[in-house]
């Protein structure tokens, strides 16, 4: 055992006595073979040293650059395919199939990011119209003052008059003059066989006039489209949503209005197109395309407007022109498009929705909030030129007191407020800042007063965009947005042509009654129709006149002869001797008035031909609502009393 543990010391000792030594040996060794390796290596050819092989790299790249397609196809033929387009073998490759997706459980690690490009302009679509002519209504301010004096003269005569009567009666026992054994005295005589006021005090027709109007019988074309603001709404994100900036209440269809070009048909002829302008109503001066300030001034001499009947949800402040003001009718479905809704079928809806039923803790002052912010969706609509907000107005000694007591405040109450001033887009936006859209489109609604009767349009229009990019810095667009001009508007292009619109003569015709026509075969039918037309008297005053004529096939709407007419904004009758009606419109055809029962006959329709060569039909059950309230209205037999505001008598007292 001692002489194993002397071996061991021995071996370290020489360990660590001479370790070192033999490890600086090793490394010596090492380094003299990997010299003498090196030493002994075969250099590179001078074809391979380092300048010749960078001269030959660059020799290539430069006939790489240079290489063209000619060349190829020049120096190996045999090794190029050529493009050959091979008709009828077009295929169409659904790009859905090729969507990235975006679903929110597997997003992209980093979103791709895009140059700013201009989305697709879409264009209005569906265009549709409509031809009127009628009596519209002005306010011209020389006009409205003289007429103004005039009526205060007039009320001074009555003043007096009616001073003298009240003497003259309190000399024959009667109380204050006011009453008399011919009645009730209003506004002129009681003993006036040509007048009478009408029966009933049910709503008016058309603008309200308080006789300082300017009447004007012009002829309208009514153009109508939709403008797809989902789809381009769509556009707009699928083009934005990747860039540096995308900005959702910022980047989103701003329409600023649009133009409108018609053409006339004429038969054998080619359509030439031109531009309609708007007339501004101080100056005439011509205005080239529909926008805010445009709209505002070419509806500065309008007179009171006309309430709208359509789905407010599809109206658009510089798209949906406003209604111009027509005297004795309405515009009703004559302003809408044919898919557009009435305002109470929306009603209706809302009133069946549970979930828009306002909270428990919904107050007095949350009825009031929209006030505060401009009055709700579309701020600031109306008529032209407004009138005063009812209330007092002035008296003038009894001018306004005995019919309507001084509420319309003709002379007192009227406003300055010219022109339709309608200010935002009512975009609502969710909570992030992304527009919403609670309808398939707008309506664009435009109104051409300068067409002629007789005559055959057709329409089209261009929309106005928000230029997205106008202010977008240089280094986030793409070429093609830097190569084109950018202004603060995108005109987009023309949209498909109307059809064509015939403009007819003054005048509606409706089915009052149909006549039996017998059980013999070769019988006529006959049928009574209203005839209603307008005109103009000798003071500029507007008269709607009415007229029941016996139709057959073949009969022309026209009539010359004693008529009675709506008088004084509707509210007094008059019988004129010889008044002029001409419709042009001829009947085709009448089918219908088989009697059912003792009691009850077939409704009636007729086939009417304007003077166009236009083509339409009337029914019987839908003019049956208009023509009764005309005969409630002109019922004699239900009149109190003659004259213009009379009474019926209550004796001598």
């Amino acid at each position: 055992m001692k002489g194993s543990s002397r071996g061991l010391d021995v071996i370290k000792n020489l360990a660590l006595r001479h370790g070192e030594k033999a490890i600086m040996a090793m490394i010596v060794a090492i380094a003299g073979y990997l010299l003498y390796s090196i030493a002994g290596h075969e250099s590179l050819p001078s074809e391979l040293q380092a300048d010749k092989l960078d001269s030959l790299a660059k020799q290539v790249d430069r006939n790489m650059n240079d290489y063209t397609w000619e060349q190829a196809v020049e120096k190996s033929p045999g090794n190029v395919r050529q493009y050959e387009q091979r008709a009828g073998n077009t295929l169409e490759i659904d790009s859905d199939m090729y969507a990235v997706a975006r679903s929110s459980w597997d997003p992209p690690v980093v979103p791709p990011t895009v140059l700013r490009a201009d989305p697709h302009f879409l264009l209005a679509y569906d265009l549709e119209g409509h031809g009127l002519t009628g009596l519209f209504a002005f306010v011209n301010d020389a006009t409205a003052r003289n007429r103004e004096l005039d009526a205060m003269k007039s009320a001074e005569d009555v003043r007096r008059k009616r001073e003298r009567e009240r003497e003259r009666e309190a000399e024959r026992g009667g109380r204050d003059g006011f009453f008399s054994d011919e009645g009730f005295r209003g506004r002129g005589t009681l003993n006036d066989e040509n007048r009478r006021p009408v029966n009933g005090r049910g709503q008016r027709a058309g603008v309200a006039l308080d006789g300082l109007e300017e009447i004007k019988q012009l002829s309208a074309a009514v153009v109508l489209a939709k403008v797809p603001l989902p789809e381009q709404l769509q556009a707009y994100k699928n083009t934005f949503e990747n860039t540096q900036t995308y900005a959702p209440s910022q980047d989103y269809p701003q329409y600023l209005g649009y133009y409108v070009q018609r053409a006339e048909v004429r038969r054998g002829e080619e359509l030439v197109w031109q531009n309609v302008s708007l007339r501004n109503g101080k100056d005439r001066v011509r205005l080239p395309f529909v926008a805010s300030k445009t709209i505002e001034l070419s509806t500065y001499d309008w007179a009171q407007g006309l309430e709208e009947i359509m789905d407010p949800r599809f109206e658009h402040p510089l798209l949906t022109f406003p209604q111009p003001p027509l005297v004795g009718r309405n515009w009703d479905e004559l302003a809408m498009h044919s898919e557009v809704p009435v305002a109470s079928e929306m009603e209706e809806e809302m009133l069946e929705d549970e979930e828009r039923l306002p909270p428990d803790n919904f107050t007095e002052d949350d009825m009031f909030s929209n006030l505060e912010a401009g009055g709700g969706r579309f701020a600031g609509r109306g008529g032209g030129r407004r009138r005063g907000s009812g209330g007092i107005g002035r008296d003038l000694e009894g001018m306004h007191s005995m019919e309507q007591g001084g509420s319309d405040g003709i002379i007192g109450g009227r406003k300055s407020g010219r022109g339709i001033r309608r200010v935002g887009g009512g975009e609502n936006f969710d909570e992030n800042g992304e527009l919403m859209v609670d309808v398939p489109f707008k309506m664009l609604r435009f109104f051409d007063l300068s067409v002629q009767p007789g005559k055959r349009y057709k329409y089209r229009v261009k929309l106005i965009f928000s230029d997205p990019n106008y202010m977008q810095p240089t280094q986030v667009l793409s070429p093609e947005v830097l190569a084109r001009k950018r202004t603060s508007r995108i005109v987009g292009e023309w949209s498909k042509p109307s059809p064509t619109l015939s403009i007819p003569q003054a005048g509606v015709i409706r089915v009052a009654e149909t006549t039996d026509s017998g059980s013999r075969a070769r019988s006529e039918p006959i049928a009574r129709m209203l005839v209603e037309s307008f005109g103009i008297d000798e003071k500029g005053n507007a008269q709607q006149a009415f007229k029941e004529l016996v139709a057959r096939r073949g009969s022309v709407m026209n009539f010359q002869g004693e008529v009675e007419v709506l008088v004084e904004g509707g509210r007094f009758i008059e019988k004129i001797e010889d008044f002029g009606i001409d419709t042009g419109v001829t009947v085709l055809d009448i089918d219908g008035g088989e009697k059912y029962t003792r009691e009850m006959t077939a409704p009636t329709q007729t086939l009417f031909m304007d003077a166009s060569g236009r083509l339409y039909l009337r029914d019987e059950l839908r003019d049956e609502r208009e023509v009764a309230m005309h005969r409630a209205m002109f019922d004699e037999s239900k009149s109190a009393g003659r004259g213009r505001g009379g009474f019926e008598g209550f004796g001598e007292l």
